[in-house]
């Protein structure tokens, strides 16, 4: 059996607004939401306003008196901030995800595509992901991107349009493999007492009339599963996660790598 963690996202524009700001706190602290990409935040005096870090800590470049992006991260999520990534318009963090494979490493980033610049993406989205590429680090970049189009609102219609980008939450979840958890019983750990009570009551509930063969098959088989029976009650699964590396191995191949070895020793000699 695998345990999987999902990891809840939002990603939304806040347009500089305090009601959006307050509408996206209650969701934040709420629901199960654990990461928010949020572009345009209210901000005053040089600070974003109105987002709770009791639940969590708001990143965002605090070098800028008017900064554009933000990442709103949940207090039970570690993560480290990239420095090299943070700016006005584009925060970059490291989280770590627990994965069947170990601790995994995360960059999560928000940006904002300023409206008045004549290529998408800017600069420094495009070496975020070369340097999430050149690493073979997993990614994803939440982003409004200011494409404008009159189905949305927009009162014209830009070479943006096609990123269909309408100011509205956008809500994801990233569904992780987590560990392989297998349930198994230990004999050591068995009641005995408890097991020899029930077999005994078991037992002698059985119908112990044998005639003939069939009979002595259908008495076999009834003593067998009251034996089973009070064996599983006197001693219930365990749950045993899995410390291997990778899901895919199992005993059979240990063993194979084991003669494997051995075979390559024996040819040495």
């Amino acid at each position: 059996m695998v345990q999987k963690q999902t990891i809840s996202f939002i990603q939304v524009n806040l347009q500089h607004c305090k009601a959006a700001s307050d509408v996206l706190n209650k969701i934040f602290t709420c629901t199960k939401t654990q990461i928010a990409l949020i572009q345009e935040p209210y901000v005053y005096g040089g600070h974003i306003r109105r987002l709770s870090t009791r639940e969590g800590r708001i990143v965002y470049c605090k070098d800028n008196e008017t900064p554009r992006a933000a990442i709103l991260v949940k207090s039970s999520i570690h993560y480290s901030p990239i420095p090299r990534f943070t700016s006005r318009d584009l925060v970059a963090i490291e989280a770590d995800i627990p994965t069947a494979r170990g601790v995994q490493a995360v960059v999560l980033a928000s940006a904002y595509f300023p409206g008045d610049m004549d290529h998408t993406p800017p600069e420094a989205v495009q070496q975020l992901v070369q340097y999430c590429t050149t690493r073979r680090k997993n990614f994803i970049i939440g982003c409004d991107a200011n494409a404008h189009h009159t189905v949305w609102g927009s009162s014209d219609i830009n070479k943006r349009e096609p990123s269909l980008s309408d100011h509205r939450h956008i809500r994801f979840n990233l569904e992780i493999e987590g560990s392989h958890v297998e349930e198994t019983r230990v004999p050591k750990l068995t009641d005995w007492r408890l097991y020899q009570c029930l077999a005994k009551s078991k037992i002698e509930e059985l119908e112990s009339n044998i005639d003939n063969v069939d009979d002595l098959e259908r008495v076999s088989s009834n003593l067998n599963e009251a034996l089973i029976t009070a064996y599983e009650s006197s001693c219930p699964l365990k749950r045993k996660i899995a410390t291997r590396k990778v899901p895919w191995w199992n005993n059979e191949l240990d063993k194979l790598r084991k003669l494997t070895r051995h075979g390559g020793t024996s040819v040495k000699a």
